[in-house]
């Protein structure tokens, strides 16, 4: 049985050992005194195991029920601590493990002779071993699976940015050419209509049509490359908020007739008193938001709403249009997505304008939001700071594996 004198003497050999004895191993190890490192560094490890291990076997070697109990409890913590320790080298985990391994078969046979109640002491313990080497396969199998998730996202990232650092310098090389078309294709135009060929003037305006529109999308793809790659920057200054929302639906207005829509503003009556944040990105947006509202709403009504929220501008679009599901909300402001495969063939667009107004809304301290009701037209809000204090420049955009939106 084991007395308070025994484990006396075990505490105190642990305390020389991890004072005096362990430190000099190590030291003797880190100058070069034993080779290999590895072997002597185990067989270190292994010593330390024997001597903690060791208050467990004589646990067990008592042959009571209590002995039992604090032997096998004992032993199965050192296995626990080995394999959390010492799981990654193996040479060392077998060392360490050895020793506990043999605490446990020395002291459960000594104490209760070949019967059963060996047999469950001595099986405690190995039956954490296998716990632990199963856990040991399955922490591989899982550092395995993180690793390859992180080099491919890593691989994803460096592609990403890589592409949009491209066509954030390209935008030069893309748009001169078709400026190139579209100024010789009106000069080509004026010069039919001076000339009364009306059949080469309706010709000339299909390749305006189609250019100005080709560079519209260039342009979104563009903006949304630059905003990924980190090289947009605000340039705030002071400006009208009244006078920003009546150039937005002044530009607009031709289109919105075109389709039979009525456009309003409604500016409340509050005083938006001073404003300072960026009016040519700010009005980029309302062109986005109010350019959506016309494409998808004919011969309804169009309202720009704007309101002053605290530290905040708020800009309503409100439109009388198809609307959108609310199921499919959640997906518009993923670049290149629209709420239906349909849409892109009925009415055109790249699926970009939603995405680049949310990110600068963002920039300038706000957000967009959408809200609807499918048959009954759409609403989407913009907010903006009204004193941007310190201009932010676009983050480089972060992806993971299972979105790249």
């Amino acid at each position: 049985m084991v007395v308070w004198p025994v484990v006396v003497v075990w505490l105190t050999l642990v305390i020389v050992w991890e004072s005096v004895g362990r430190p000099y191993a190590d030291r003797l190890l880190a100058l070069g005194a034993f080779e290999p490192k590895l072997i002597w560094y185990a067989a270190a490890k292994c010593a330390s195991a024997i001597l903690f291990g060791a208050l467990g076997g004589l646990a067990l070697a008592s042959g009571t029920p209590l002995g039992m109990i604090v032997g096998a409890s004992w032993l199965i913590g050192s296995i626990c601590h080995t394999f959390v320790y010492y799981g990654a080298n193996r040479t060392i985990l077998v060392a360490t493990m050895s020793a506990a391994v043999f605490w446990a078969a020395a002291g459960a046979f000594a104490g209760f002779g070949f019967t059963l109640d060996a047999a469950i002491a001595f099986g405690s313990v190995l039956s954490t071993l296998s716990a632990g080497a199963i856990f040991l396969g399955d922490r591989k199998a899982l550092l395995d699976a993180l690793e390859h998730e992180r080099l491919a996202l890593a691989v994803a990232q460096q592609s990403n940015a890589a592409k949009s650092e491209f066509l954030a310098t390209m935008s030069h090389e893309l748009r001169t050419p078709l400026h190139a078309v579209i100024g010789y294709s009106e000069m080509l135009q004026e010069t039919a209509a001076e000339d009364g060929r009306e059949r080469d003037v309706e010709d000339h305006d299909h390749v305006l049509s189609a250019s100005r529109h080709l560079l519209a999308m260039i342009k979104e793809i563009l903006d949304l490359s630059k905003l990924e790659a980190g090289k947009v920057i605000l340039e705030p200054s002071n400006f009208s908020v009244e006078g920003v929302a009546r150039e937005a639906l002044d530009t607009i207005r031709p289109l919105a007739t075109a389709r039979g829509n009525r456009l309003h503003l409604d500016l409340g009556s509050e005083n938006f008193g001073v404003v300072y944040n960026d009016a040519l990105r700010l009005h980029q947006c309302l062109l986005n938001l109010l350019s959506n509202a016309v494409k998808f709403t004919l011969q309804g009504v169009i309202t720009l709403r704007v309101r002053r929220e605290g530290e905040r501008l708020v800009f309503s679009v409100e439109d009388t249009g198809i609307g959108i599901a609310a199921d499919t909300i959640a997906i518009l402001f993923r670049p290149f997505v629209q709420a239906d495969a349909s849409i892109t063939r009925t009415h055109g667009g790249a699926g970009l304008g939603l995405a680049i107004s949310r990110r600068l809304a963002r920039l300038m301290g706000g957000d967009v939001e959408a809200r609807s009701v499918l048959g009954h037209g759409s609403t989407f809000t913009l907010s903006v700071l009204a004193q941007l204090e310190t201009p932010p420049c676009a983050e480089p955009r972060e992806y993971k594996l299972e979105q790249a939106a």
